[in-house]
């Protein structure tokens, strides 16, 4: 699957393209790709990470906050530990580090699996391009950036009562974003008494977004 079609827009700061059969970005989407601020890709056939970095790279000042590549060749052996994650990469409440040292939600007693030296020096590889291509990377793949703080600042994304995605208006050439739901892992999270945490966003222009109450 290509995402080609998608090169002639340029104002998308949502887009997911999980579960796609991708293997690489392409070069015609470095414009679309340069105004994102959630680019969702889990799920898809991607090898290497400069099948996705090169394009990217090709952009230059790049908008990024999310970045999901979970459930890709190039990542799966990077989190033995991958259920449990958050289902969305904008509710990463740690970074990896501490969260691999946590006890196992599911079962407090078991440890959670640890990487070898073979695959921790390739996810700390993978995570190096990535963030030095996308400075403002706040999460990826479920987890913090280490450089960045819970606290960080983060875009502010709206929904209504329902949790359904909005379309805020704006210019007819700009594109905003707002949030889906959340997880069932981060509002059992702020029912224990966590801080409120970032919710994800979806983007479409008003005319391309079906009516889901009619649906």
């Amino acid at each position: 699957t290509s995402l080609v079609q998608l090169s002639a827009l340029r104002c998308l700061t949502f887009l997911d393209a999980s579960q796609n059969k991708i293997r690489a970005l392409e070069p015609s989407l470095r414009w679309t790709l340069r105004p994102l601020r959630v680019l969702l890709l889990n799920g898809n056939e991607i090898h290497d990470v400069e099948d996705v970095a090169k394009a990217m790279e090709m952009g230059g000042g790049l908008a990024l906050e999310h970045l999901d590549l979970r459930d890709n060749p190039l990542s799966l052996a990077f989190y033995p530990f991958a259920e449990s994650l958050p289902t969305w990469t904008w509710e990463a409440r740690s970074n990896f580090a501490s969260f691999a040292k946590r006890p196992d939600r599911d079962s407090p007693d078991r440890e959670r699996p640890a990487l070898d030296s073979v695959a921790l020096a390739a996810r700390d590889r993978y995570c190096s391009r990535l963030t030095s291509i996308c400075p403002s990377l706040q999460s990826l793949d479920g987890l913090l950036v280490e450089t960045q703080a819970l606290s960080g600042p983060s875009f502010q994304p709206e929904s209504d009562v329902d949790g359904r995605s909005l379309w805020l208006g704006g210019t007819q050439d700009e594109v905003r974003y707002s949030t889906p739901r959340q997880s069932r892992e981060a509002k059992a999270e702020v029912q224990l008494g966590h801080n409120d945490i970032d919710s994800g966003t979806v983007v479409q222009p008003a005319e391309s977004i079906p009516n889901k109450r009619d649906a």
